[in-house]
């Protein structure tokens, strides 16, 4: 530097940075490229916001920062000694939390591309809408949504006949779970009742069966979406539609009964 006339630098050591288990960080880990965290859908300041608190604290409390409050704020003092350690829970919470702060229209946008890529028809924006407010308290990145959305593009498999039972439940009790939880959720439906009222009929109808109320409520979510996991049920049916949802469970009610013959 000094033979060019220049200043030379300043610099400091860093510490290194590690996984969960205390290991140096490295693939194995996770994703350690930028472009990998992008294509699964982490947001750009999260993965900014949660990276600069890897060996590094404002002042051991405060954890959410914008890139203009970071250039003001951070200091090399304040770099721990000690290696950093790189926790992905940690990163999708922080992720999870700046996908909330979005609001709908701009979430969509960003969805959009992950959407696209399944081929699904996305001619109705206004139902798309609904959908991103629904699903927003659910995604840890983007990425998520194609999977929470499927049930609303593509007809069940219901490969696997034993996603219906909950912990503990036999097939065949699975089967009068949702056989019955059929009928209180299409009289329900159809009396225009409130949705908390229906939802401790089916409360109680687990009682009465012998069923925590997850017996219940899994084979219902599992007919109308697929999937144990997925977007809260009532979401689920205003979204699919009352016919949609319905005919949805008759054919699960059929599969089910085939099964279990």
């Amino acid at each position: 530097y000094e033979a060019f006339g220049w200043e030379p630098p300043k610099y400091c050591h860093l510490p290194m940075v590690m996984g969960k288990d205390g290991q140096k960080l490295s693939k194995r880990h996770g994703s350690t490229a930028v472009a990998e965290f992008r294509k699964e859908g982490y947001l750009p300041e999260a993965l900014m916001n949660y990276v600069s608190l890897v060996g590094w604290s404002y002042d051991g409390t405060r954890e959410f920062f914008t890139k203009e409050e970071l250039e003001e704020l951070f200091s090399l003092e304040k770099i721990n000694k000690a290696p950093g350690v790189f926790d992905y829970k940690k990163l999708d919470w922080f992720n999870g939390q700046y996908i909330r702060m979005k609001s709908d229209e701009e979430l969509l946008d960003l969805l959009m591309p992950y959407l696209e890529e399944t081929g699904w028809p996305l001619t109705d924006r206004a139902k798309l809408l609904h959908l991103t407010a629904v699903a927003k308290d659910r995604l840890k990145v983007l990425g998520d949504i194609t999977a929470l959305a499927r049930f609303l593009f593509e007809e069940p498999a219901w490969d696997d006949l034993s996603i219906f039972a909950a912990k503990g439940v036999e097939l065949p009790m699975a089967y009068t779970a949702l056989e019955r939880a059929y009928a209180v959720l299409l009289s329900g439906l159809e009396s225009k009742k409130e949705q908390g009222m229906i939802e401790e009929e089916l409360a109680g109808l687990a009682k009465e069966l012998g069923l925590k109320v997850n017996g219940v409520f899994q084979p219902l979510r599992v007919a109308i979406t697929g999937s144990t996991v997925s977007l809260p049920l009532f979401d689920s049916i205003e979204l699919l539609g009352f016919d949609h949802t319905m005919n949805r469970i008759q054919d699960a009610l059929d599969v089910l009964k085939k099964g279990i013959e």
